[in-house]
C-alpha cells in the first residue's frame, strides 16, 4: 500500500475573529526535524494540525521565511493528503 502524498502548509487566523486570513504551502519538509520540534514521536507522520507558537516560529522563519504576528494572529501547521 502506498502512501498518501502531503502537502503541508501553514494556516492563519484572525486572533478576534478567528477568521481563516491565508496559508502558506511549505516547499520541503523535513520530517523528523519538525517531529522533534513538536515533541512527537519518531513514528508520528503528523497528520493533524499543529499550533504554533513563539517557540516553534524561529524554525519556521529561518527555513521558510515566514513573518509572525501573535498579538493578532494564530498560526497551525497542517497536512492535506492527496
Amino acid at each position: 500500500m502506498n502512501r498518501p502524498r502531503v502537502r503541508r502548509l501553514i494556516y492563519v487566523f484572525d486572533k478576534k475573529t478567528e477568521k481563516f486570513v491565508r496559508s502558506y504551502e511549505l516547499p520541503s519538509f523535513n520530517l523528523k526535524e519538525v517531529q522533534k520540534l513538536f515533541d512527537q514521536k519518531p513514528g508520528d507522520r503528523m497528520y493533524y494540525a499543529y499550533h504554533i507558537t513563539e517557540k516553534e516560529a524561529p524554525y519556521f522563519r529561518e527555513r521558510y521565511g515566514c513573518r509572525f504576528y501573535f498579538r493578532k494572529r494564530e498560526y497551525f501547521l497542517d497536512t492535506r493528503k492527496f
